[in-house]
């Protein structure tokens, strides 16, 4: 980086400068001063980086430098587009979360897994931001992906894919985020676009505790719950409808809520058979408490059926009496909270 900024120094003073008289001896002092220092810079980040480096071992080391890198990027990120935003729109917005995003992305697309790879992303996204620095941007313009029809290799993907397709020109926050991610990522709106949902469905479709399915499950029986799965986070994300779903701290929760029933088909499901008869409740259940992470409030009547069927079915879940009172005491056309519905099922 001190390279480069030297590098745009001596070419915009010395050669792009036809006034400068060569010999000059205040041009040569001033330039030799800034050389220095940058100099100077340059090797007091070279002993923080190699401090940082001898005082972590290669097991947890990798990941408090990731964290800290992240962070410096994300709020190198916010700190550029929130004075463009400003100047732009005249208001001041809060958009840190969605910088973590693409921080989060920038790093899974790029597979960095050793300390090597995230610095090296560092440095290039590092010097990507200093270019973006000086372009302009509009964020009062609707954004283009193509005319050409989308085509995903999932279902998932499809969905996910022309929800937001949609989404970046009605909702301010997606318009936002995809307008700053596009300016950064260096291919053209279409590709940034395509490999933005990979990311997505990559994140959610290759968690760890999968592996714990092969255990009770055949690949291919364990191909179809995984299918599940993602088909109850794509409902959920159509109904939460908010970049909100993808955020560092609903993004825990939501994966935390994948692993607890993950555990629970490989612990309370005796057979493949069984999940098959009851699917429908087991993943309306995941459903249900990936919404609970937002606190989310239902319909009574869009309720009211998996209650029922849950009470008379023999499956692993349970409905409390308690439950069944909430619901009969609701009244018609009201709503209710998720988070007090699911507190009432259990797993016999």
């Amino acid at each position: 980086m001190v390279n480069n900024f030297w590098g745009e120094i001596e070419h915009k003073i010395i050669y792009k400068n036809y006034n400068m008289i060569l010999g000059d001896k205040f041009y040569k002092n001033i330039l030799n001063s800034i050389k220095n220092n940058l100099c100077l810079i340059d090797n007091q980040l070279l002993t923080i980086f190699n401090h940082v480096n001898s005082h972590m071992d290669n097991s947890n080391g990798v990941g408090l430098k990731k964290e800290g890198i992240e962070i410096l990027l994300s709020k190198m990120i916010y700190d550029i587009y929130s004075s463009k935003v400003k100047h732009d729109l005249g208001i001041s917005v809060d958009f840190r979360n969605a910088c973590d995003i693409i921080i989060d992305y920038i790093f899974t697309k790029n597979n960095c897994n050793t300390s090597q790879e995230y610095y090296n992303t560092f440095v290039n996204t590092s010097i990507r931001l200093n270019e973006v620095f000086k372009d302009s941007i509009s964020f009062k313009n609707k954004l283009s992906i193509g005319a050409e029809p989308l085509c995903f290799d999932s279902e998932f993907s499809n969905s996910i894919g022309n929800k937001l397709a949609h989404a970046m020109n009605y909702d301010f926050h997606w318009n936002l985020f995809f307008k700053i991610l596009f300016q950064i990522e260096p291919g053209n709106n279409r590709e940034d676009f395509y490999s933005f949902i990979r990311y997505l469905e990559t994140i959610f479709s290759n968690r760890d505790s999968y592996l714990n399915l092969y255990l009770t499950f055949s690949a291919e029986e364990v191909s179809i719950i995984k299918e599940d799965i993602l088909s109850s986070l794509n409902k959920a994300f159509l109904e939460i409808d908010s970049i909100k779903f993808i955020y560092r701290d609903k993004l825990s929760e939501i994966f935390n809520h994948i692993d607890d029933y993950v555990k629970f088909l490989c612990e309370g499901i005796d057979s493949y058979e069984n999940y098959v008869s009851h699917k429908h409740l087991y993943t309306e259940y995941l459903y249900l408490t990936i919404l609970s992470s937002f606190n989310m409030d239902l319909d009574k009547s869009s309720i009211l059926e998996f209650a029922s069927e849950l009470k008379n079915s023999k499956c692993k879940l349970r409905i409390s009496y308690k439950g069944i009172k909430l619901l009969a005491s609701t009244p018609e056309n009201c709503k209710v909270n998720i988070i007090e519905l699911l507190e009432q099922i259990y797993i016999r």
